[in-house]
Formats: structure tokens, sequence, C-alpha cells
């Protein structure tokens, strides 16, 4: 039976995702406290057991001069003895267009494909050591979620643009920030303002996004500021080669665009 989630299977969602993911508690539970609403989720249940789930976040998508709903098809997922029988596929169909989505490897893109998909949005991605003796003269401060989003519209609004709300900014930056160091900072360099969304792993500087055109110099200076030693960070696919990222079903119109802060 498919239907939409409720509260009584959350514990059987958050085993799926924990199989098939694996995330902690802490952003499962974030996750399901602000961003999972039932009527945004299809579920396949068998037995009173959730065995395969998707879910979709709304967005808003530029073209044609005026923005148009449209939603991220995420946490697509079944259960590993579950698997093989279609039924990811049949939810994916069932999901409502426009829609878009992002492969978590590079094999997947095909089978989207086959299930309408289109590749339409590129990153490029970089990944560099820091120089522990970089200059530290950036100032850093905390970046609201409204700050961020008309910083986002100004750097990369052009037909194609996907545009999240304040509240998924919102989210987006509790999730970076769930392990201590990262959320998203703002500074200004030579008169050019723009702001970063990060986390820190392993002594990496992880860049989700960055509105600056220039990154060098900002890593750095944050990287040393977070005690990084190296910076891994997507960024716009005009500033270096470019690779696939997303997907897109039911906008023929739109050839290519802009998507981040994916979750991925």
């Amino acid at each position: 039976m498919i239907s939409n989630a409720n509260a009584s299977i959350a514990a059987g969602l958050k085993a799926i995702w924990k199989e098939r993911f694996g995330d902690d508690d802490k952003y499962m539970d974030l996750f399901f406290a602000h961003r999972f609403k039932a009527e945004n989720s299809l579920v396949h249940i068998e037995e009173g057991k959730p065995v395969s789930m998707l879910f979709w976040l709304p967005a808003h998508i530029w073209m044609g001069g005026s923005y148009a709903p449209i939603n991220y098809v995420y946490g697509v997922a079944t259960l590993s003895d579950c698997e093989g029988r279609g039924l990811a596929s049949s939810l994916t169909r069932m999901a409502k267009d426009p829609s878009l989505l992002v492969p978590s490897s590079p094999e997947l893109f095909e089978y989207y494909a086959k299930l309408g998909y289109r590749t339409a949005f590129f990153v490029s991605e970089r990944s560099f050591d820091i120089d522990e003796n970089a200059r530290q003269d950036l100032e850093f401060s905390p970046v609201s979620p409204e700050e961020y989003n008309a910083l986002r519209d100004l750097r990369f609004k052009k037909e194609g643009y996907i545009k999240w709300s304040d509240e998924a900014m919102r989210f987006a930056f509790e999730a970076n920030a769930l392990d201590g160091a990262g959320g998203a900072v703002k500074t200004s360099r030579g008169g050019d303002a723009g702001a970063v969304i990060y986390s820190v792993k392993n002594d990496s500087l992880i860049i989700q996004e960055t509105t600056f055109t220039d990154l060098t110099d900002v890593a750095q200076n944050l990287a040393l500021k977070t005690g990084a030693k190296r910076c891994v960070a997507r960024v716009s696919p005009d500033m270096g080669d470019k690779k696939p990222f997303a997907m897109l079903r039911g906008v023929p119109n739109i050839k290519t665009g802009y998507f981040n802060i994916a979750l991925d």
C-alpha cells in the first residue's frame, strides 16, 4: 500500500534512513522536527511497516521572469531486503511535478532518466590544502537566512535558478552546525560582500555554497579560524570544471539552471 507518511510510522522511516544513508540521530531528528510534512511524503507500507519512502521539499524556480513552485524530491530509499522490486521507482513516478532531485551516485543518473528526469544542473568542486601562513585579516560575522537569501539571489538568479525559502535556509544553517563547528557567516573583502555555508569535519572545511566569485582568500581565512587543514568546496559551475549534479522533470523549457543547498 502506498500512502502519505504519518507520525505513527516515524520510527520505521528513521530506520530506513539510518540503514540507507547512515545519518546520525541528530540530523534525522532535526529533519523530522522541522522539514517533514506528511502531505509531502510517499511511503510504501507492508504489514504495517514502511519499506520504501520518498519526501519532497517545496522550493521555487525562476523562469520566464517570475518564480514558479517546484518540489525537491529527497530521501528516496528502500530497505535493503526489499530492493529490486521497483518500490522506489513507483514512488518516484508518483512524485508531484515539476520536480528535481540529486542522484547520489553517477550510475543513478541513468536510472532517473528512465523515470523522466534529465540533467539540468551542474556544479564545480574545488579542494586544496590550507596555507597556515595565509593572511587572517577577514572578520566573519553571523548571517541571517534573510540576508543570505538576498546575497544568493544577487549572485545566482538566472533562468532555472532554484530559490529556497528563509525557513529552508535556516534549516540548512542548523544542519551544517550540528557537529558544533559550522553554519553560515558573512564577510566583506575589498567592498565585495558575500557569505558562506559551511561545516568542519575531520579537519576539513566543507563549503556547501558561497556567494563569493573568488573563494580562496575567504576559505583560507575561515579555515584558519576554525582549525581546518583542508578545504573542500562546492561552487558555481562558472568557477571551474563542471560536473552533473541534479536532474529536472516537468519543466521542458529549462535547459540548465542553478541548484544547491541540496542537503545531500
